[in-house]
């Protein structure tokens, strides 16, 4: 059996999918594991699976934050009210599968964090 990359890599090429799902059981010692998660493959896939963390973990939308990939590599812009925000947002994209390296562009909003302490 191949490895997980290069049946992914496989699917990808040949069927010109963006997502795979793979249902896999891992017999160990009589005892057996289920594995079903989807892996985003391709620019698209991620910066959806970005744009979705970023909105389930920190309620981030997109018009906070824009999310661009290319060639895995994921650029956040946007304004936030706080480094802590920003970070968090930054941490969130580097979670997702795939993801090779973030760029954060995005800005600190001086005026809604000095609103924020008032």
């Amino acid at each position: 059996m191949q490895d997980r990359p290069s049946v992914c890599s496989l699917i990808w090429v040949n069927a010109g999918c963006s997502d795979v799902v793979l249902n896999v059981t891992v017999k160990s010692g009589g005892d057996a594991m289920y594995a079903n998660e989807i892996i985003p493959i391709g620019d698209d896939a991620l910066s959806t699976a970005v744009r979705y963390r970023l909105q389930l973990e920190l309620g981030l939308t997109h018009q906070d934050v824009r999310a661009t990939v290319s060639k895995g590599v994921v650029t956040l812009r946007g304004k936030l009210e706080s480094a802590a925000r920003r970070e968090a947002a930054k941490v969130a994209a580097e979670s997702v599968r795939g993801v090779r390296r973030v760029v954060n562009d995005i800005s600190m909003a001086y005026h809604m964090a000095a609103r924020a302490k008032a």
